[in-house]
This record gives structure tokens, sequence and C-alpha cells, in this order.
């Protein structure tokens, strides 16, 4: 009788101590850790370790999981799936379908708000040689709206410069662009570009054009995606001959916060490619950091890099701009 009741009250206890639904991570160092999985977002894997509380580990040291709760699972290629993680001998499934432990980019994700806003304004100082060479100010805006399915980016710049009194640059862009995602990572877009240069003899290029795309990784630290179309372009000169054609179209574009809301870089490149003329190339980079200064005013460093295979008379394929500048950034 006195062990009968010794047994129920250490089973008791055993139970009043022990997750009412356990989940196993087995890291990569053969260490086991057991809790109950809260997510899996931005790479990091997040526990309720019951009294321990909560545990997160970085993802790249997780060798396996099992669940005994289930469980939504999205993997790299945008796939929803919903069930127990399980591994046996020929690998992980999720319910009753196998799938690649290394395909699995979050579990249990965070809402999402239905639409957010983003972007910058900066003003800036520089240096330029190509075109012209003279010290002068430079603007630019960028501004991102994102819903689950959609993306909207619109950004601009503006440059203006005298040198010795006299003009010696004039120059301006507005772009938009449109996103459709059918999945988490597939999208179609459609774009519309106008530009201005007065030193390039460029009195307006209008460019329009479609294409698909694929966003590589996109959690809150990281955003990378590539994309491919045509563009048609309208180009009317103060001097030269006015043109018309298609081009292929090749952009991408990559941000990276180094520091949390201290420091982060940014990479944007569009290259266009006649399809009338192999030599009628065009290329548009933008590179820089971004350091926080105070609140949402940030410093800002920035190399853009424009080449023209095939310019108007007189002017030259490439200009370079080196900004120095601030800016003032929002997210809401």
């Amino acid at each position: 009788m006195f062990r009968s009741l010794l047994l129920f009250f250490n089973v008791l206890a055993f139970v009043s101590v022990s997750p009412a639904l356990a989940d196993e991570v087995t890291l990569k160092d053969g260490s086991r850790i057991l809790g109950t999985i809260q997510s899996l977002d931005g790479g990091e894997l997040k526990m309720d370790g019951g009294s321990a509380g909560e545990i997160s580990i970085p993802f790249s040291s997780v060798e396996a999981i099992t669940t005994d709760g289930e469980h939504t699972v999205i993997l790299a290629d945008g796939t929803v799936l919903k069930g127990r993680i399980t591994m046996s001998d020929v690998g992980p499934s999720v319910g009753e379908q196998q799938v690649e432990f290394s395909s699995i980019e979050a579990v249990n994700p965070p809402a999402k708000p239905a639409v957010t806003h983003n972007g910058n304004v900066s003003l800036s100082g520089k240096a330029t040689d190509g075109n012209s060479n003279t010290k002068s100010l430079s603007a630019f805006a960028e501004y991102i709206r994102r819903t689950e399915n959609n993306r909207t980016t619109v950004f601009a710049d503006w440059n203006y410069s005298e040198n010795l009194g006299e003009l010696s640059e004039r120059n301006a862009s507005l772009r938009g662009k449109y996103d459709h995602f059918f999945n988490q990572k597939f999208f179609g877009y459609g774009n519309l570009s106008f530009e201005r240069d007065d030193f390039a003899d460029l009195d307006l290029r209008t460019t329009i054009g479609g294409g698909a795309g694929y966003q590589f990784i996109e959690d809150g630290i990281h955003s990378f995606y590539e994309e491919v179309g045509i563009s048609f372009f309208d180009e009317k000169f103060d001097n030269s001959p006015d043109d018309e054609f298609a081009s292929a179209r090749f952009s991408g574009k990559f941000d990276w916060i180094i520091e949390s809301d201290r420091i982060s870089l940014f990479h944007y490149h569009e290259v266009f490619l006649s399809l009338d003329d192999s030599e009628d190339v065009l290329i548009d980079t933008k590179t820089g950091l971004r350091v926080n200064v105070v609140d949402n005013f940030f410093a800002t460093l920035q190399f853009n890099l424009k080449w023209d295979n095939t310019p108007a008379t007189g002017a030259e394929r490439t200009d370079t701009e080196y900004l120095l500048g601030l800016g003032y950034s929002y997210s809401f």
C-alpha cells in the first residue's frame, strides 16, 4: 500500500513539471532540448522551456525537430503545411508529407500586419566624375507599400549643380514598380519610369515593361530579390535623333540590417540590353551604407554608377556619384 502511494505521487510530480506537449530539438552537437516550439522566423527558433523560460536557438545549429503537437510549417518555395513534424530513417515529414529539412523556412511565423509602409528621404552633397565635374546637391526618396500578396515601390531622385555660377548638372528620375506575389517567393511585376538629364542630351526617357521575379529572402533583417523581363524605351533627345526600342531587363535589390536600429547596407541594380542592337547596354546601380544618428535620422554614404554604352553625341559613357548626406526613415 505504501509503495503504491509513493509510486502514484512520483508519477503525479513528474506529470506536473513536464510539458503537456513536449517537442524535441536535436542540435548538431548532439544536444537535445525539450519544450514547446513557439516559432521559427528570421533564422531563429524560439521554444517555451517551461521553468527555463523562453529559449532562442539559431536554426543553423539545429539538426532535427520532432513535435507532439501540430504546427504550421512554411517551406522555402512558399508551400504551407500543417501537422506534426516527425523524423524517420528517410527524413523529416510534416503530417503525411515528406520534406527536406533544409527547405523549412518558418514554423508558426508571427502574424504580419495587413499593410506595411516604409521608406526614407535623404539630402546629400556629392562629387561627380563623368559628364559633369562639380560639387552639388542630391535628393532621394523611396516609398514601399507591402501586403501579403502585393508590393508597390516608388522612388525618385533629383540632382542639381552649378559651377562658377553656371549650370553644370540637372537631372531627375521617377520610377514605380508593382509586384504581385503568387506565393512567398515568385512574383510578377510591372514597371514604369521617367528620366531626364540635360547634360546627357536626354530630354525624356520613358520606360514601361513587365516580367517575373524571385524573392530569395525577406525576413525583416535581409531582403533580396532578382527579376527579369522586357521593357520598351521611348527616348527623346535635344540634339540627337529620337529612339524607340525593346530591351531585356535584369534588376535586383538587396537590403541588410547589419546591426539592429544602427547600421544597414543597401544595393540596387538595373541592366537593360537592347533587343534591336546588342551594343546598346544601359546599367544603373546604387550601393550604400546608412548609419543611425538619432531616432529615425541617419547618415548615408552612397556610390552611384550609370553606364550607357551608346550615349548621345557629345556625352560620356560613364557617370559616377559619391554621396554623403543625412536622411530620415519611416515605417508603420
